[in-house]
């Protein structure tokens, strides 16, 4: 009886062992969404850009194991890797709330400053390019601002909207479509302002409507570079597969050609500058804990 307990106890152990933990035998899935051009989504077409770039030169490192490349919301990417699902998830921004249930890899991932997005034809009501207040702006119940839900835009920015959270001048729509739905109804006058992720030039562009737009510096605490890393599950599957993605960003950080995957992020004249703040953000860091 002793022997046939120890028998079962063994087995379970195995058992819970096997399913939290990383072996070649485990698919791992890499959640994507249409947020060009770090995900380019075009229907009938294989996912594209930056971070697909990134996915690659880690799968490449991987090959023992198979890897899924797949469409997800962004909402039930963050649902899924709470639940413990064994995804992998580029680009992820650090907030205290998603480290409770995140591992975090080196960061691998560079984001341009934001900017306010106002119609071409109100600069002058938005100080006429002057750097902006994102507070000022809020105290404006006049002013109807439009974000969207889960989205990080950095960690200043995020922490002046949470204060206004439920305000009636303050739209949040879900987060599909990033950057799209907010030009739209810019263009349309349903809101006043809105603030700009890396897709928002790439979704005006594609609209025909780049040219109705403005984009306006922040004051200069907002007005920043940040970083995103690789984000897997926090159980032990996603320990393990966060330090194998440490050894080979380790490797590939430092070359030239993985810096030049970020150069569709910005302009030929903001080259110097993204390269200036990868080795401060990116080269010179340690692993996020």
């Amino acid at each position: 009886m002793k022997k046939n307990c120890n028998m079962m106890l063994f087995t379970a152990v195995f058992i819970l062992f096997s399913l939290t933990s990383a072996t070649a035998d485990d698919p791992v899935t890499w959640p994507v969404f249409s947020y060009p051009p770090v995900f380019i989504m075009e229907n009938g077409k294989t996912p594209s850009g930056v971070g697909i770039d990134v996915i690659n030169v880690i799968k490449s490192k991987l090959p023992e194991y198979e890897h899924k490349i797949k469409e997800v919301p962004i909402s039930r990417v963050f649902r899924s890797l709470q639940d413990g699902y064994h995804y992998c998830a580029y680009g992820v921004l650090k907030t205290p709330e998603r480290e409770a249930y995140m591992y975090y890899s080196l960061p691998c991932r560079i984001t341009t400053p934001c900017f306010v997005v106002v119609r071409k034809e109100d600069v002058e009501k938005f100080g006429g390019g002057k750097k902006i207040s994102l507070r000022e702006l809020l105290e404006n119940n006049n002013l109807k601002l439009l974000i969207k839900k889960d989205v990080i835009y950095n960690k200043e920015i995020n922490s002046v909207i949470d204060g206004y959270a439920g305000q009636k001048h303050v739209y949040v729509l879900p987060s599909d479509e990033l950057g799209k739905k907010e030009v739209q109804l810019l263009a349309a006058k349903r809101i006043d302002y809105t603030i700009s992720v890396v897709s928002t030039a790439y979704e005006a562009k594609q609209m025909g409507l780049i040219d109705k737009i403005s984009f306006l510096p922040f004051e200069d605490t907002y007005n920043h570079y940040d970083v995103g890393y690789i984000a897997c599950p926090k159980n032990e599957w996603g320990r393990q597969m966060t330090d194998k993605i440490n050894k080979i960003l380790k490797e590939e950080i430092p070359k030239p050609q993985f810096f030049d995957l970020f150069k569709p992020l910005v302009t030929e004249n903001m080259i110097p500058e993204l390269r200036n703040q990868y080795e401060k953000l990116i080269m010179n860091s340690e692993p996020a804990k």
